[in-house]
């Protein structure tokens, strides 16, 4: 891929007031966490504590942390242009060098590296520096191949021996590897990519279109494929954890049947876990138009979008039992679902006949977040907003997007100025872009919720960016 054919984000502001606050008030939140965080540390911020505010930190492999953090400052650097935040990327990335032969890292690694080696390589302006980026996408991709297993055609989420399991038959396929084989997609078509990647992402997505959607079109957060048996048997969790479902490896086309999925239909539904179906689903339908991919990105989004609120802010359970008031709301969510819905809405136009299209209702779930789940507005409210019911009203109009985000964010334009002027006797903030986070089911289950997490954040100004590019090619709906 040569340089010039490199798509570049419009990094020139829109003009619109309340957006520019918002991006301004973002900037100056990952200016104080990067002011935080040594290039000397070996953790990264991962969530923050709901009693100070403050970001917790763990290691790279936790989470994907280290990649979200420089996927937030290469964001940033196409918000704004100045190049200090290539130079925080870079620091970041430094740390992060010596992953990318960790085989046991599981699909973390793509969550690790893809949001930093993507924007590294396009974005980068040294060619020397691009030279390195490669060869450490490159890497990355390959050992993350390694993970694929031929039989069931899917992406292993972990290693066993990573795991301590005791079967080293079993293949575990969390759906976050969905989204994380975007990596393999972008690294086969770089100079000196292999082919084969993409072909092994596209298997895990065929595999997760057939297995991993429930006939409510919710999502199985976990599958387990099992070499010993042909018979799918549905396992029960915890009920702040999906279930799993157990699947033959030896029966490589068998699809759970509906009376199997039929008795998962009461189990939570992890938004955040959704979303990133959606994402994933996506990405690899856009790397190769497959008619089961899409219709199974518009079923996951289908499900998403009837249980979204009026403002777009899911809770962190999307199964009817838990999408009631009370039940707390997840900014994290939210994030990927607004890029997930974004993406898929350069494809396809509407959700479903009378429904509003994919690109309305990220551009509302986008706009709730910048109004009111800024960490200063939100934790100057008495109370976050909770989700009442599931309704898709509200919703802006896309083809004003552009055009009118200065009366989209104009509510919020004074109290972000507060935060971005000179007011400093002002108590602190707290750390992140965004609170109503949520980082796990078994946190919220604790009462862990309404907090800052790295990965919300990083969607956020993903999403941001998104405001700022031309919308992708439409293609026929199937």
């Amino acid at each position: 891929m040569s340089r010039k054919n490199v798509e570049r984000h419009d990094v020139k502001h829109t003009g619109a007031e309340g957006f520019d606050a918002a991006v301004k008030f973002a900037e100056q939140q990952l200016t104080s966490t990067m002011a935080a965080w040594s290039s000397a540390q070996s953790v990264f911020p991962d969530f923050t504590s709901k009693q100070s505010g403050q970001w917790i930190s763990k290691l790279p492999q936790d989470g994907g942390a280290g990649g979200y953090l420089a996927g937030s400052c290469w964001a940033m650097y196409r918000l704004t242009g100045n190049a200090i935040w290539r130079q925080r990327a870079l620091e970041v990335m430094a740390t992060l060098r010596t992953l990318v032969d960790e085989t046991t890292l599981g699909y973390e690694l793509g969550n690790l590296l893809y949001p930093a080696l993507r924007s590294a390589y396009e974005l980068d302006d040294d060619e020397e520096s691009r030279k390195v980026h490669l060869q450490d996408a490159l890497n990355a991709a390959s050992t993350m191949a390694r993970l694929f297993v031929r039989i069931p055609g899917v992406m292993k989420s972990w290693t066993n021996r990573a795991l301590k399991d005791n079967n080293m038959l079993d293949v575990h396929v969390s759906v976050e590897s969905l989204a994380a084989s975007q990596l393999l997609i972008w690294a086969a078509d770089l100079p000196g990519g292999t082919p084969a990647w993409k072909d092994m992402a596209i298997s895990n997505a065929r595999r997760a279109a057939r297995n991993q959607l429930r006939a409510d079109g919710g999502i199985h957060e976990v599958l387990t494929y099992i070499a010993t048996s042909a018979t799918a048997v549905p396992k029960s969790n915890s009920p702040a954890v999906p279930r799993h479902l157990r699947f033959s490896t030896s029966s490589p086309t068998q699809s759970a049947t509906a009376a199997m999925l039929a008795e998962t239909m009461g189990a939570p539904a992890w938004g955040r876990g959704q979303a990133l179906y959606v994402l994933g689903m996506t990405a690899a339908y856009r790397a190769r138009p497959l008619p089961e991919l899409l219709t199974a990105a518009r079923t996951a989004a289908g499900f998403l979008l009837s249980r979204l609120p009026a403002d777009g802010v899911p809770t962190w359970d999307l199964s009817p039992a838990h999408a009631t008031k009370g039940v707390a709301v997840d900014t994290s969510a939210a994030a990927v679902a607004a890029l997930a819905l974004s993406d898929l809405g350069a494809l396809v136009t509407s959700a479903q006949p009378g429904g509003a299209s994919y690109s309305e209702a990220s551009n509302r779930i986008t706009t709730t977040l910048a109004t009111k789940y800024l960490s200063k507005v939100a934790a100057s409210t008495a109370s976050l907003p909770e989700t009442t019911s599931a309704s898709s009203s509200g919703t802006l109009d896309a083809k004003h997007l552009r055009g009118s985000l200065s009366s989209l964010f104009s509510s919020i334009s004074a109290q972000v100025a507060k935060l971005t002027g000179e007011e400093s006797a002002a108590p602190a903030p707290p750390s992140s872009v965004l609170l109503g986070g949520v980082d796990s089911g078994a946190a919220a289950a604790a009462g862990v919720v309404n907090i800052g997490t790295m990965v919300g954040d990083y969607y956020f100004l993903e999403s941001l960016v998104r405001l700022h590019t031309a919308g992708g090619a439409k293609v026929p709906q199937q």
